[in-house]
């Protein structure tokens, strides 16, 4: 989904993309699934809230559902696993963060949505995409996805690295 404010100059009026702002509550559509080496699984963003806003963006709570199965049988009716991450929506430090689980703190991996990403972020991406500008279960790696990136802004090479934090809101100072 495209936002867009009209901002009215004089007569004119100006069209500027925004992020898209996650509703709390409700649950939302698929953001990724798959089936791979004999084992398929969903993802889907069960509810957002947001934390904290500031002109570099929109830090969210995010509740993610998981489920998994083999490939030849049926899904499970439930999610079964369910974990409270961030989602940190930003045209300059964009961000997927959770509990370290190796130790105290949090880890996050900074994307860059449209650009290069790696295999241990590529998880983060559709969650992200889903939260920030509602795309739900599409390849989010594709060109036309980078052409979106590029549409709302996104410089498209920014730093895709893992980095610890001792508190979420840590993000916001990077």
């Amino acid at each position: 989904m495209n936002l867009t404010v009209l901002i009215p100059i004089g007569l004119l009026f100006v069209a500027l993309p925004v992020l898209a702002q996650p509703q709390g509550g409700g649950v939302k559509p698929i953001v990724q699934s798959d089936c791979r080496q004999g084992q398929c699984w969903e993802s889907q963003v069960l509810g957002t809230r947001l934390e904290q806003q500031t002109p570099q963006g929109r830090l969210y709570q995010v509740t993610v559902g998981r489920r998994s199965w083999p490939m030849d049988g049926k899904p499970p009716a439930q999610l079964g696993e369910r974990s409270q991450d961030y989602v940190y929506c930003s045209r300059t430090r964009p961000a997927f963060i959770f509990r370290n689980p190796a130790g105290a703190g949090y880890l996050a991996h900074l994307l860059n949505p449209g650009g290069e990403s790696f295999g241990y972020n590529q998880n983060a991406y559709p969650v992200y995409w889903g939260v920030c500008h509602s795309v739900y279960n599409q390849d989010v790696f594709s060109p036309a996805m980078t052409q979106k990136a590029k549409q709302l802004g996104y410089p498209l090479n920014l730093s895709s690295d893992q980095i610890g934090l001792p508190r979420v809101a840590d993000i916001l100072q990077r």
